[in-house]
């Protein structure tokens, strides 16, 4: 009986802890703001997509889904027919389509029964402002991350003309930083330096990396790779090259690709690399270092930058689709978009 009962229990979702999406706007204010789906004087069908990574591995009951308005503004009441719906939706943001059947799960369920409702007057002079668009679900929604995010249907039948703008938090900006270190000065007395140009850091994006203090018109090599410490092929990094004859230089990275480029009259040199658009490199760190081409700097004829990385910031995992026909059988596909949520 005590294993049935512990196996019964390990089977039941729990209910949703208090979450913010994105978490990095949970008290500051997102840079944009949106009129969808509740400051439009027309009907409006708009799918929300959460992906899985938001919620864990276990199941999850959600009860409510809560918005907060764009801060500093003040919006009357108003009166909306709304109904909403959840589903499990695709595994990865990049399943969204613009047609919005499919993306419905077989699981779909009628959370929010289609009822005429007022949303609130609102007056804040804060930035951020607190969460006042609150909806309690008639039913809870259970969701398995295992199986795919979560899809939110808001279709709004109706509404009163007005204003009421949601809060949006869109951008990001990526942490960059340098790794290892080296003394491999070049035949100009100048250490290669290497760092990470793009401040936003998003898969399906380029990301720019830079290379400074080179030889004009000197042949360089960017070398990318996955770790800065460890074993790679036997050595362990970092990997000293004062035995090759570059004394004070270092291989500092794992080296998966070799680019290459030449520097300008400047001894500066820039290379894009676009991005895989695959949503798994979210809170990935790319890591690069530089080398230059400098046959009087050592018996080697190169001299090695210290390494640079950046993380993978965003797209966050979020996908908003809208028509404002409730006909509309596709609509308007918009990856890495959502209001500031809080979900429960």
């Amino acid at each position: 009986m005590r294993i049935l009962i512990t196996a019964v229990l390990a089977l039941t979702p729990s209910l949703l802890s208090q979450q913010i999406i994105p978490k990095r706007f949970q008290t500051v204010e997102g840079e944009s703001l949106t009129s969808f789906p509740f400051g439009r004087s027309t009907s409006v069908r708009w799918q929300q997509f959460y992906a899985p990574a938001y919620f864990g591995t276990a199941p999850v009951r959600i009860k409510e889904i809560h918005f907060r308005p764009e801060g500093g503004k003040s919006f009357g009441k108003k009166g909306i027919e709304l109904e909403i719906r959840c589903s499990t939706g695709p595994a990865r943001p990049e399943g969204m389509s613009a047609v919005f059947a499919k993306n419905r799960g077989k699981d779909e369920l009628i959370v929010f029964k289609k009822r005429v409702l007022q949303l609130p007057a609102i007056s804040v002079t804060t930035r951020p402002a607190p969460f006042a668009y609150h909806f309690v679900f008639d039913k809870p929604f259970t969701l398995d991350p295992k199986k795919g995010g979560l899809l939110v249907e808001f279709v709004v039948t109706s509404q009163q003309p007005g204003r009421h703008e949601l809060d949006v938090g869109v951008l990001c900006k990526s942490p960059r930083l340098g790794f290892g270190a080296v003394s491999c000065k070049g035949s100009n007395g100048k250490v290669l330096r290497a760092d990470v140009a793009t401040q936003a850091l998003l898969y399906g994006k380029p990301m720019v990396m830079r290379l400074q203090d080179a030889l004009p018109s000197a042949g360089l090599v960017f070398v990318l790779g996955t770790k800065e410490s460890g074993n790679w092929g036997g050595f362990g990094l970092p990997l000293p090259l004062d035995r090759a004859g570059a004394k004070g230089c270092a291989l500092l990275t794992d080296p998966v690709l070799f680019l290459g480029g030449v520097a300008n009259s400047q001894g500066r040199g820039l290379l894009t690399l676009n991005l895989p658009a695959d949503s798994r490199l979210l809170g990935f760190w790319l890591r690069f270092q530089g080398l230059a081409l400098d046959s009087k700097a050592n018996p080697l004829g190169l001299v090695t930058s210290a390494g640079a990385k950046g993380q993978v910031c965003g797209p966050e995992g979020l996908v908003r689709l809208l028509a404002v026909q409730l006909s509309a059988t596709t609509g308007l596909l918009e990856p890495g978009l959502a209001p500031v949520t809080l979900l429960k």
